[in-house]
């Protein structure tokens, strides 16, 4: 090897070194910051659930069920999706909550799933409970004085309603 090319290939490595203790570096500075609310879904009697959501934060919810999604994966592997057919917006129904304040509502899930859905639901291995504003623009489910949230973390359950 020439030293004209050990040189260079030199350069190039401590470029790269240096590159990836900045990218580190920035990524400690940028902590991912905890999420403002939690939701959880409490099964009730039948295809009923209660879908709550607690403040870490003081923020502005926009409480409508009609945000929940229900991912569903059966024994089989297959992947079925319930959501309402009407995406609600965000501004229309708005509560306040302090930290630690939680906002609850019954839902039956048959108002969101029906048909294939529904069945997947009975013979399901996991269901994953989402509360998200979906693609609409400038749609959110919170709204702090950090920003606006579009999606909650979602919850993973093995959760199926009785045959």
């Amino acid at each position: 090897m020439s030293f004209s090319r050990f040189v260079g290939l030199s350069c190039v490595a401590v470029l790269l070194v240096s590159t990836s203790l900045v990218t580190s570096g920035e990524a400690q500075r940028r902590r991912p910051t905890p999420p403002p609310a939690t939701l959880s879904v409490t099964p009730d009697t039948g295809h009923r659930v209660i879908v709550s959501i607690e403040a870490s934060e003081p923020l502005d919810l926009a409480a409508d069920r009609r945000f929940l999604r229900v991912d569903i994966r059966d024994a089989r592997g297959r992947r079925a999706t319930c959501a309402s057919s009407v995406r609600p917006r965000s501004d229309a129904r708005v509560h306040h909550l302090e930290a630690g304040q939680r906002w609850s509502e019954w839902m039956d899930l048959r108002e969101l799933c029906w048909g294939r859905s529904l069945s997947a639901l009975h013979g399901a291995r996991s269901v994953t409970f989402h509360f998200d504003a979906g693609r609409t623009r400038g749609a959110w489910v919170a709204r702090t004085p950090r920003g606006t949230t579009r999606s909650l973390a979602p919850l993973v359950s093995s959760w199926r309603p009785p045959a």
